[in-house]
């Protein structure tokens, strides 16, 4: 596949939160992603019989990140601080 200059960008999440608001935000987008990438395998598993390599990989690269916000959020919640988060997706057409 290759890429075209076809792509849009927009703005998920921007903002400044508190450590609550911030950890709703953040957690829900990961457990979203991980519960996609665990599904996505789980239907290949059962299709085909093998595991997805990609989506097993992905849901144990995004359980770390998971982890790593977790700790960035009791670290702020200790301190009582706030988070700014700028989160942008790009999507990009792609040419079969």
């Amino acid at each position: 596949m290759t890429k075209t200059n076809d792509t849009q960008s927009y703005k998920l999440v921007t903002g400044e939160f508190s450590v609550e608001e911030a950890r709703h935000i953040l957690f829900s987008l990961v457990e979203s992603k991980i519960g996609f990438h665990r599904i996505k395998n789980l239907s290949h598993k059962e299709r085909l019989g093998t595991a997805d390599g990609f989506s097993e990989k992905r849901a144990v690269e995004l359980e770390q990140i998971k982890t790593e916000l977790q700790a960035l959020i009791d670290r702020m919640e200790a301190s009582n601080g706030r988070l700014s988060i700028n989160c942008d997706i790009c999507i990009q057409a792609l040419e079969s």
